[in-house]
């Protein structure tokens, strides 16, 4: 089986989502899963202001 991840939640954040997907990645693994991340830090981007 093959599996898309899409994120804008990943490395170098430090985040329960990062934390929980990186978990979730080992477990897949473990069952012979293929599995690619989509990040945010393939794509150029700029930064929100009002954003926290």
């Amino acid at each position: 089986m093959r599996i898309l991840m899409v994120t804008d939640a990943w490395r170098p954040q430090v985040n329960g989502v990062v934390h929980t997907l990186e978990r979730l990645a080992e477990t897949l693994k473990a069952f012979d899963v293929e599995l690619d991340f989509l990040t945010p830090n393939i794509f150029r981007t700029l930064p929100l202001p009002t954003y926290p």
